[in-house]
């Protein structure tokens, strides 16, 4: 029979006169303590009481759970009561002892406990918020030996590294799964509030990048990580750093991230997914960012049919870049002229215009250099068309792909640390994890993850 109100109430109340007496005997003992011995005093003590509180709430529901004949949950079929059985959990408030009657089904072979279905204790020896904090910090610290050290030092925890990669290595295929989910979902039929949406938009504008960032597989070596990410455009008064004065400048809101292994169709599925359940076509403007990289292209192409396509300012610079030092390898002043005078072409949508400069200039160099400069000149006139930086900023776009590359950076924090060698099943298990924590949703994530089937 479940206690009482009363009877916990009684229960707690004992546990509590009892830390009290220990926090005075504590004050009586030091006379002169620190703001951080008075801390720690506190912490324990509150440690203990929340132990105590949680182990009296929990041992209530494992007394009020259902008595009698179970049916199967599978099967249907009666169950027997094989009697208690006893199991630690590790929880956020310190370790708690439970005692669980055990059903089990002579039909299907199988057994439950429906203390913890009721607890959702899916885990076998962690509480569901000690299993979603160890999973999220997983996927913000830079290694698994930091997220056990953080543990310990700010939340008093005691969870190994090798415990902390199990918990991945059962969650990262639930949150994949997840993501898959989504994906499949993005390929679908518009609904009709995208419909609506499409015909009277009503959001300022909707962006999407993609890039690649490498990092070590053991079974491959450098392999490309594509990242996809997409965002909200706002135009807001931004300061010019020549002139002194405000400008209004587009700039990336609400970043989304994704990322896989899988290549470049994989990478545009998802991103395009991502896109419609943020709402794409509720964007007044579009667009696509990128570094001129082919699958890229071939991706807006296919999925980002509605939207604008931009070589981003910072790639098409460092090209530009690459054609002067081709050009003029032993003159700076010559090369520094020439850069800056076809930087403001470039800005000013002049991309082929300075491609038919590139093969000019090409035929007064020598044999041997001749191929790499003309590279830089197709480079140039295939992506001619995306590069009309000025027209685009001015009618609110963004130019640059920051939010994409500062995306492959925190990647590559997570996954290039010093002596990460990454099995490709280990990387795939952590990527969605990764990809939540940095778009501020793993909560969402976790929650729809901790409630699919078992695998």
């Amino acid at each position: 029979m479940k206690k009482t109100r009363e009877e916990l109430r009684q229960e707690l109340q004992r546990k509590a006169d009892k830390l009290i007496e220990e926090a005075l005997d504590w004050y009586e003992e030091n006379e002169s303590p620190t703001m951080g011995e008075i801390e720690q005093a506190i912490l324990r003590i509150r440690k203990d009481f929340g132990e105590e509180m949680a182990r009296q709430l929990v041992h209530g529901q494992a007394t009020a759970c259902p008595e009698g004949v179970q049916s199967c949950l599978k099967c249907s079929h009666p169950m027997r009561n094989k009697g208690e059985k006893r199991k630690t959990v590790d929880s956020m408030v310190g370790q708690i002892e439970l005692n669980r009657t055990h059903y089990y089904c002579p039909a299907c072979k199988g057994g439950m406990f429906p203390l913890d279905q009721q607890l959702e204790l899916w885990n076998k020896h962690y509480s569901p918020e000690l299993s979603k904090q160890v999973v999220w910090l997983s996927g913000l610290i830079p290694s698994f030996e930091k997220a056990e050290e953080t543990l310990a030092r700010i939340g008093q925890l005691s969870v190994s590294d090798s415990s902390i990669w199990r918990q991945i290595e059962k969650w990262g295929p639930q949150l994949q799964a997840v993501e898959d989910a989504d994906a499949e979902r993005g390929q679908r039929k518009l609904t009709r509030k995208e419909r609506i949406q499409k015909r009277r938009p009503t959001a300022e504008g909707k962006g999407a990048a993609m890039d690649g960032a490498a990092i070590f597989i053991r079974e491959d070596g450098w392999s490309e990580l594509k990242v996809g990410t997409v965002f909200d455009i706002e135009v807001a008064p931004t300061k010019n750093k020549e002139t002194g004065g405000w400008d209004e400048k587009a700039h990336a809101i609400n970043t989304q991230y994704t990322a896989n292994l899988d290549g470049p169709e994989e990478i545009g599925k998802k991103t395009w997914a991502m896109a419609r359940h943020h709402g794409w076509f509720n964007g007044i403007k579009k667009e696509v960012l990128g570094d001129g990289a082919v699958w890229i292209w071939k991706q807006a192409e296919h999925r980002f049919v509605d939207s604008e396509h931009l070589v981003d300012w910072y790639h098409g610079t460092e090209r530009l870049g690459t054609a002067a030092r081709l050009l003029y390898p032993n003159d700076s002043l010559q090369r520094d002229s020439w850069y800056e005078m076809q930087k403001s072409a470039l800005f000013s949508g002049q991309a082929q215009q300075i491609a038919e400069d590139i093969i000019v200039l090409a035929t007064e160099k020598p044999w041997s250099a001749i191929g790499d400069i003309l590279s830089e000149a197709i480079y140039f006139d295939n992506n001619h068309e995306r590069m009309q930086y000025q027209s685009m900023q001015e009618k609110g776009y963004l130019i640059g792909s920051g939010m994409v590359e500062s995306g492959c950076k925190q990647y590559k924090a997570r996954f290039c640390g010093p002596g990460m060698r990454w099995s490709r099943n280990g990387a795939k298990r952590l990527m969605p994890v990764r990809s939540s924590v940095m778009s501020n949703s793993f909560d969402s994530a976790w929650s729809a993850a901790y409630h699919l089937p078992p695998n």
